[in-house]
């Protein structure tokens, strides 16, 4: 992945895959070079350690591969976060079995590609895309699978750690979340105001630490509110590929009526041009407008729900 000419077209890929801006992508893309380089450089820097007993004798502790490693991962950062599972379970010598998101395949499937003609040995990567009731199912309850890492919703989480649970097999569990903006009444508002809208719009919102619960100091509260609803109607709507667009579109329909479930932003819809190109085609462009309300209380459900997607609270804090 050195070259700017394979950068660009994986960032191209990143973008119809996901729906996120190309110049999101690029940033994706150059972070998974600097993972697989980092990950290269500790290959041969894994060792054990000679520990000090009472008994004559001599004991050692050995660094050894687990085995074969399913690693599921979500769609909403797809490329990244499979770097991130990949390349430290190659680095310390195992083999992994990928299963990407459904909705975002693309990227993982062009990443386990260029891994095999850097010389990656046959097999010891395969990528199963599809459905997470069958394929995520079969892999976390295979006898043969010593690792299972998983990163997406807490619900479906829970689940995986009760089925690794019969084989007794090891699971690490990257869960969704719920982040808090706290911006106290001395905050340099100009700079606030850019920050926290990038920090809950990035990635259409979809990003389980998106700062999409905001704690504003009261003597400043109506201001905050005021300058953020303008920051966000100037934002930058698109299709992926526009080099202007700040905002992409949701993953799915599915994801829009998420969504709108929620009261504090009302959803309209309208169709952006369609394009074909490689076979891809792009996808419905559902946008935001907000409406401000207030007054909703940081206790509700929606103050500590990961929803992954286009909805804020406001509310002020003492």
């Amino acid at each position: 992945m050195a070259s700017p000419q394979c950068h660009g077209s994986c960032a191209v890929i990143e973008a119809r895959n996901v729906g996120k801006p190309i110049r999101d992508a690029r940033g994706e893309v150059a972070l998974v070079a600097a993972v697989l380089e980092y990950w290269g450089g500790a290959a041969n820097k894994i060792s054990g350690e000679t520990i000090p007993v009472q008994d004559a004798g001599l004991e050692i502790t050995l660094r050894e591969p687990v085995g074969v490693c399913a690693l599921i991962t979500p769609w909403n950062f797809p490329l990244v976060i499979a770097s991130w599972k990949i390349a430290p379970a190659l680095a310390c010598g195992n083999t992994v079995v990928v299963k990407p998101a459904q909705l975002t395949p693309l990227s993982v499937l062009m990443l386990a590609d260029i891994l095999m003609e850097a010389g990656l040995p046959s097999g010891v990567i395969s990528v199963l895309p599809g459905p997470g009731s069958a394929i995520g199912n079969a892999l976390v309850t295979h006898p043969l699978v010593s690792k299972v890492s998983f990163t997406g919703s807490t619900e479906v989480g829970s689940q995986i750690m009760r089925l690794c649970a019969n084989n007794i097999t090891r699971v690490s569990l990257e869960l969704g979340g719920k982040a808090a903006n706290v911006v106290f009444a001395d905050t340099d508002l100009e700079r606030c105001i850019e920050a926290s809208a990038f920090a809950v719009f990035g990635n259409c919102g979809q990003d389980c630490c998106a700062r999409s619960r905001i704690l504003v100091q009261r003597p400043i509260y109506e201001e905050f509110v005021e300058r953020f609803a303008r920051r966000t109607a100037a934002l930058q709507l698109g299709q992926p590929l526009d080099e202007k667009t700040e905002i992409g579109p949701l993953i799915s329909a599915g994801q829009r009526q998420r969504c709108q479930l929620y009261s504090l932003v009302s959803i309209t819809s309208r169709e952006l041009p369609r394009k074909r190109s490689s076979g891809l085609l792009s996808a419905s462009f559902h946008s935001i407008a907000r409406r401000k309300q207030s007054g909703k209380p940081m206790t509700c459900h929606m103050a500590y729900q990961d929803r992954c997607g286009l909805v804020i609270l406001a509310g002020p804090s003492a």
